[in-house]
Formats: structure tokens, sequence, C-alpha cells
């Protein structure tokens, strides 16, 4: 069983003008690995949602597409696979957010391209 704490965050808005205090459950002591999808609880160990996101990003948690890049230089071949999060790509470029949720959108979960030199 769960045990569950809360524990107050606080957010500044946008304009910087006052801070919200929310309070946020299930984020300090839970005793239970059913809670996380790695089974390790990766939450409460980080504080900030800024760390939270770096563990994602650095642990390819919660990615949704892959990119499958084959480099060819000279006679030599190589292919690298890189995960990485269609929101992340699309709030960053608008041709990424054409490419994920556009009208010609890529419905597969890897795409593939091609880099020479």
């Amino acid at each position: 069983m769960a045990k569950i704490t809360a524990r107050p965050i606080s957010i500044t808005n946008l304009h910087g003008r006052a801070n919200i205090i929310i309070l946020a459950l299930f984020c300090a002591d839970l005793r239970t690995e059913t809670m996380s999808v790695d089974g390790k609880n990766w939450q409460t160990t980080r504080a900030t949602i800024r760390e939270r996101s770096m563990f994602t990003f650095d642990n390819n948690l919660f990615t949704d597409v892959k990119f499958v890049v084959q480099k060819a230089y000279g006679e030599s071949e190589s292919e690298q696979v890189i995960a990485v999060h269609k929101l992340l790509l699309s709030i960053s470029s608008s041709v990424f957010e054409a490419m994920f949720y556009g009208e010609l959108a890529e419905t597969g979960d890897s795409i593939e391209t091609r880099v020479s030199g």
C-alpha cells in the first residue's frame, strides 16, 4: 500500500506577479513499485520538473518516435537510432509540428533518414 503525502510546489505565473501554490499529491513518500513505469519511483528523488524532464531525456522515457539515421561516408555505413518526443520537437519547430500533427503526418513509430558525406 502506498503512503500518500502532499507537498506544496510553488509555480510562478507567466507574468511573474505572484506565486501559485499547488498541492501536489504523489510527490513525496511513495512506497510502491507499481506507481512508476520503470519500477524505481524516480519522480520522488527529483524535486523539480526540470530535473524530472532531464531524467526522462537521458533515459529515453516516454519517447514516442524514433529517427533511424543511416550514415554513409565513403564506403563505410552505420546506423543510429535516436528516440525523441514528438511534443518537444513540435513546440520547437513548425516543420516538426507539420511532420507529426499536420494533414500528412507521419503515422509510424520510426522515421528513416539517410546522411552522406
